[in-house]
């Protein structure tokens, strides 16, 4: 099968997927006044569909499926439950889609593979107008729902070069503006290199010094604000190089670190992983395996912890740190417990 060939057929799948999701909208549109968004773009919703139930819908094989990216192989899924958000273009084909899952384990976010890449809100944008460029459609609708006009989102703080090329219809300013938190605010700035090195001289990014346990536009919108508050937080001015942005990211880490070992219980998240023994827990630590005896001690009252096996210490953080391949990774660290907790 050729390349183009394989894309129409592809965009085929994605489009019988929406039309039959979006049967289901009225469950998606309550998805998001739980988070005060009444805006309303083409938002639709998976009802506990089981895999087989998938492919029907789709007339394709799991393979074909797979081959798209939406569903994946080794995740413990026996049935697809949760808000999609589609990516259309102006011809209303839906090129693309994040599926946003309601399932308790496993990646939340699911984004397409293979279809050309275009931003969320990209079929209502105006090129002739500045836009604002989100992390995420949940972001993007709770902007619009903020009072900012022309904006669209990319599905992760990671976009591809076909995203970039989207990008080339936008005549005016381009500003970014990610998620607070450290993933996001790399995310940021690794985007307006490239965009940069890619020759688009109108992109510019906005650092956002949101109040504490606030990292995204939904937890604003959430908290109240509306558009002038969110102007009133910009911490530096746009159209600034990357070096004057980076500082920012220590306190941003701070502030994550402060946040993940105050409102995380050591001793559930530990109970989650191994067992106990005596007094002691059973060291969950990759680095720490084949423990026979346990050795890993929780003080409560500190919510901390101490292994008298690896000699390995701290707070929510510093265990979390532990159980990643690298524990300098900050995004790593942040998705190992955003998987295990919910936070």
């Amino acid at each position: 099968m050729t390349k183009n060939l394989l894309k129409i057929r592809k965009n085929e799948i994605l489009n019988k997927i929406y039309n039959y999701s979006f049967k289901y909208k009225t469950i998606g549109e309550k998805y998001l006044f739980d988070r005060r968004i009444s805006f309303r773009n083409n938002v639709s919703y998976l009802p506990k569909l089981k895999v087989s139930k998938l492919m029907e819908v789709a007339g394709c094989s799991r393979e074909e499926l797979e081959k798209i990216g939406f569903v994946f192989n080794g995740h413990k899924y026996s049935f697809l439950s949760g808000l999609l958000l589609p990516h259309i273009d102006h011809f209303d084909n839906v090129n693309s889609m994040v599926f946003r899952s309601n399932n308790t384990t496993g990646r939340r976010y699911f984004n397409t593979k293979g279809a050309f890449q275009i931003p969320y809100n990209f079929e209502k944008a105006d090129f002739n107008k500045d836009v604002y460029v989100t992390e995420g459609g949940i972001d993007c609708l709770s902007a619009i729902e903020m009072g900012f006009k022309n904006v669209v989102a990319t599905p992760t703080c990671n976009i591809s070069k076909q995203m970039y090329n989207s990008f080339q219809f936008f005549k005016k300013n381009i500003y970014l503006i990610f998620d607070t938190d450290s993933a996001g605010l790399n995310g940021m700035v690794n985007v307006y290199k490239t965009m940069t090195s890619e020759g688009f001289d109108n992109v510019s990014f906005i650092v956002l010094n949101m109040p504490d346990k606030l990292f995204d536009l939904n937890d604003c919108l959430k908290a109240g604000f509306k558009k002038k508050d969110i102007l009133g937080f910009i911490q530096s001015p746009v159209n600034v190089t990357p070096p004057k942005v980076l500082p920012p990211l220590q306190e941003i880490d701070k502030r994550i670190k402060r946040y993940y070992n105050r409102e995380v219980s050591l001793v559930r998240l530990v109970e989650s992983l191994t067992s106990k023994d005596g007094v002691h827990y059973k060291c969950p630590f990759p680095k720490h395996s084949g423990e026979k005896e346990g050795s890993l001690y929780i003080y409560e009252g500190q919510n901390s912890f101490q292994c008298l096996g690896c000699k390995k210490g701290g707070y929510v953080w510093d265990f979390a740190k532990n159980m990643v391949e690298d524990p300098d990774d900050v995004k790593s660290i942040i998705d190992w417990l955003k998987e295990h907790t919910g936070k």
